[in-house]
């Protein structure tokens, strides 16, 4: 792709999608893209160390709730940033610290 990003689809779990980002990054950043199950997969897994979603409001009262199942109780997670621009969408910017966040 033009600017030089990329994306690997893996089936292999975390690991085996993540390593190969790492190394084809070199030193860069790696985003990883996904929903509500994807941060509960990496985050306890140490392997986030920014988070960065989108939060919109539930009008057909469904959805899931991002941090369930994770204990967060050991200050391991900090709010770097809210924008909310002039629609219903709310994104927040989290730093992680790392190790802290783990399955409750």
């Amino acid at each position: 792709m033009e600017g030089g990003t990329s994306f690997l689809f893996v089936i292999g779990g975390l690991k085996a999608a993540l390593d190969p980002a790492k190394s084809d990054a070199n030193g860069r950043d790696v985003m990883i893209g996904g929903g509500v199950g994807t941060v509960r997969q990496y985050l306890p897994a140490g392997l986030i160390d920014e988070l960065d979603f989108a939060l919109t409001p539930v009008v057909l009262r469904r959805g899931e709730a991002m941090f369930t199942g994770i204990d967060l109780g050991h200050s391991g997670i900090g709010l770097l940033n809210v924008k909310q621009p002039n629609t219903p969408l709310t994104s927040f910017f989290y730093e992680i610290f790392p190790g802290a966040p783990h399955e409750s």
